[in-house]
């Protein structure tokens, strides 16, 4: 057990420095999220997306950045229902809603999803209708 306590310190000191108290899981475990025009000239900085530590261990489920979306439903209570994606549901850098869910999915913060159609029609903001001519 001594020889793999080494071993183990050794090489963590290799890749996360010498002080153990900075060997935090956020710091090897990182939202990463890259977009493939992030590295374009000129026009890539638009396209960037957050790179911060995420919280958890090796044990908390859905923690790491290839999580798609979180979802969670109670069949007795739909309209009791939460979502939340990892950035947003725009991909134009320029929408208010290209990043705007993700500080939601950092912190497991889910946001509400009606599911009624008296539960959507209290929650929408705008509606748009399409009618043939």
């Amino acid at each position: 057990m001594r020889s793999c306590n080494e071993a183990s310190h050794a090489s963590l000191s290799k890749r996360l420095g010498a002080d153990p108290a900075a060997w935090t899981w956020g710091r090897s475990f990182q939202s990463r999220f890259p977009h493939p025009l992030a590295a374009a000239p000129l026009i890539g900085l638009q396209f960037a997306t957050p790179t911060v530590p995420l919280d958890g261990s090796g044990q908390t489920p859905n923690v790491g950045s290839s999580v798609s979306m979180r979802f969670i439903t109670s069949p007795g209570n739909w309209d009791a229902t939460r979502h939340v994606i990892p950035l947003g549901e725009s991909g134009d850098p320029k929408s208010p809603h290209f990043k705007d869910q993700f500080e939601a999915w950092r912190t497991g913060n889910l946001t509400v999803f009606p599911f009624s159609k008296e539960a959507v029609e209290r929650a929408g903001v705008s509606s748009t209708v399409y009618a043939p001519k």
